[in-house]
């Protein structure tokens, strides 16, 4: 599968059909249920700039 089709359809410009989940399982070497799990949540982060390291 070319990688513009990828980009596509990782950013939602490409219509997915049975045959192109079909590939994409092919290409990563999984199972269409595992393709289409939910993601685990990401973790919580801190708002704002990271503190400063303390000066030596």
């Amino acid at each position: 599968m070319p990688t513009r089709l990828y980009q596509m359809v990782e950013s939602g410009d490409a219509n997915v059909t049975a045959r192109t989940l079909g590939r994409l399982c092919a290409g990563f070497g999984v199972d269409v249920v595992v393709l289409l799990a939910p993601a685990a949540p990401m973790a919580k982060r801190k708002r704002g700039r990271p503190a400063k390291p303390p000066a030596e």
